[in-house]
């Protein structure tokens, strides 16, 4: 029986979509797609998922591998990027029907320490009991080790816990330690409603 939802955070309850970002901010294709690959082909960007380094120093990281015209405003969009990451109404919504209805509510996240500071600005927020960051872990999501300590953090057992995440690897994880889930890559509450409808959750 599931008993607690865990929710990853971007591109699940806030907007996550750095290629759109990108390009809007640097419409040369070549420009977009080149920082795209250094940030996150690269991984330059999972540094502060880790909690290794600051976003500043990510920047200072993917600008010495960029040409200088790019450095400015790539420093200034990074350093500003949770401007970019909006909150989702309806997934908002969807998570107070559910905590409504008995479910624990948390969230698990590949995400560097300036998640603290914006928290009062995702509404979903007040409805959460309790959250595990990476950053504060230096452990990111497939790791195994990450589920397991959002389980022993908070008491939980795997087979209780149903995981909502945007990228089908982290849910393979989740899977890999014993908790079922469903990829919303597709950004479509409905077909996350039927998912777990059929899994009997719902």
């Amino acid at each position: 029986m599931i008993k607690n939802i865990i929710f990853d955070m971007g591109g699940v309850i806030i907007r996550f979509t750095p290629k759109e970002t990108f390009k809007r901010y640097f419409p040369d294709n070549d420009d977009s797609d080149r920082i795209f690959d250094v940030l996150f082909r690269q991984n330059i960007w999972g540094a502060q998922d880790l909690g290794t380094k600051t976003v500043a120093e990510v920047a200072e990281d993917a600008c010495a591998l960029l040409p200088g015209r790019l450095h400015e405003p790539l420093t200034k969009l990074l350093l500003n990027w949770w401007d970019e990451m909006p909150p989702v109404p309806e997934m908002c919504e969807f998570i107070a029907g559910l905590k409504s209805k008995g479910f624990g509510i948390y969230l698990l996240s590949n995400t560097p320490p300036e998640i603290y500071n914006r928290m009062d600005s995702i509404p979903a927020f007040r409805y959460f009991d309790g959250i595990i960051a990476s950053c504060d872990w230096k452990c990111v999501k497939p790791d195994p080790e990450i589920y397991r300590i959002l389980f022993r953090e908070f008491s939980l057992l795997p087979e209780e816990c149903y995981f909502i995440d945007d990228t089908r690897v982290n849910i393979d994880g989740a899977s890999a330690v014993g908790m079922k889930g469903h990829c919303y890559s597709h950004g479509s509450i409905e077909l996350l409603r039927r998912a777990m409808r059929d899994e009997g959750i719902i």
